[in-house]
């Protein structure tokens, strides 16, 4: 069978080559920058929360919000297009945007806490173990029909990370 992980591997591969997401690697992601795409994850993450019933300690949304608090809140039009997209995606399919988010949170989320150049309460995880396992339930036998829209959340997820790189790096 064929994991999730492997059919949206390409699209992971190309979002860690971002210029957004290599700034960061390096060290030199403005914290403008951090902040600013914080929030507009903030605004796409309340829409997945408003859509799926999480276990509390896997909701980001108020971390997102205190983390971005000393943020101007400018929604750009690539984060309107994603909550747009989360908005009119199916029931079935709103579980891959659950995997590209929140795993991503809980996997590379912890490193990128050493690395990140402003807040990040919303990579804190109190039961990280036990949100990894609800998580992996409720994508069991998944993984092939959410392939597709999981790429597309990559897709849509760079297009935002590109406009805050152009608009403010």
């Amino acid at each position: 069978m064929t994991t999730l992980k492997e059919l949206t591997q390409n699209a992971h591969d190309r979002i860690e080559q971002s210029n957004y997401s290599k700034a960061l690697m390096a060290g030199q992601l403005s914290s403008t920058a951090w902040n600013m795409f914080t929030y507009q994850k903030y605004v796409y993450t309340l829409a997945i929360e408003k859509r799926i019933t999480l276990p509390e300690s896997l909701r980001r949304a108020d971390l997102l919000l205190e983390d971005t608090k000393r943020v101007y809140p400018v929604v750009l039009n690539a984060t309107t297009d994603y909550v747009k997209w989360i908005n009119k995606t199916s029931d079935e399919l709103l579980d891959a945007h659950l995997y590209v988010n929140y795993l991503g949170d809980l996997y590379g989320g912890q490193m990128l806490k050493k690395l990140a150049p402003g807040p990040t309460t919303h990579l804190d995880f109190t039961q990280r173990t036990d949100s990894i396992e609800w998580v992996r339930n409720r994508l069991e036998g998944k993984h092939t029909d959410l392939g597709i829209e999981a790429n597309h959340a990559f897709t849509l997820i760079e297009a935002i990370q590109d406009s805050v790189f152009d608009l403010v790096q």
